[in-house]
């Protein structure tokens, strides 16, 4: 056990615990989010700055990286994949009915990034939408939603100055991660991005 650690536990209907999982190294490892697969597995994911313990394939950065863990439903491993993203900040993560994946993190900037149902990168995008207003400060929150046809949305709180900031940012997204529209919400008023 490191400085933290994922922990996930499963309660029966009485509330008595049924098992409960520990995994991690040695430094600080945050689970984010947790996703209940359709054949029953669990995937995990989150960020972490071990180098060792149960951490396969970790980076040599001095930062976090995302850290993406798949068990059974009984909370045993069956595959772990981390990704070298210097800051290692994950917002959000969103499966599709193909067990594909589009999570969104922080990396030199704000992405997005689609990965195959064992975890492998299959497209990485830039996030590059709010560099129209001279005053943004950064993000506060990400959502992904479900889309048809394997397209998604972004929400995104926003926040800069001055106080009329836009305060929220609604993104649709193709399948190929390629930017469909987007729409910004300040108090009160809506704008369109520029040329979408």
């Amino acid at each position: 056990l490191g400085y933290s650690d994922f922990w996930i536990f499963k309660l029966d209907s009485l509330g008595g615990l049924e098992w409960e999982r520990s995994f991690g190294g040695t430094r600080n490892d945050n689970l984010v989010k947790i996703n209940a697969l359709k054949d029953g597995n669990l995937l995990l994911v989150g960020k972490s700055d071990s180098k060792d313990g149960d951490i396969s394939n970790p980076s040599n950065s001095p930062t976090y990286d995302v850290w993406m863990i798949k068990t059974n439903g009984e909370g045993d491993v069956l595959w772990d994949k981390s990704y070298h993203f210097d800051g290692g900040n994950l917002y959000d993560l969103e499966i599709f009915e193909t067990d594909e994946m589009v999570f969104t993190y922080y990396h030199e900037g704000h992405r997005v990034s689609r990965s195959d149902s064992l975890g492998n990168i299959i497209w990485d995008r830039d996030l590059n939408l709010w560099n129209v207003f001279p005053n943004y400060f950064g993000v506060g929150h990400y959502e992904i939603l479900k889309g048809e046809e394997g397209s998604f949305y972004v929400v995104a709180g926003l926040y800069g100055n001055p106080p009329s900031f836009p305060k929220t940012s609604i993104s649709k997204y193709d399948s190929e991660g390629i930017e469909l529209w987007t729409f910004y919400y300040p108090l009160g008023d809506t704008y369109a991005s520029p040329g979408k």
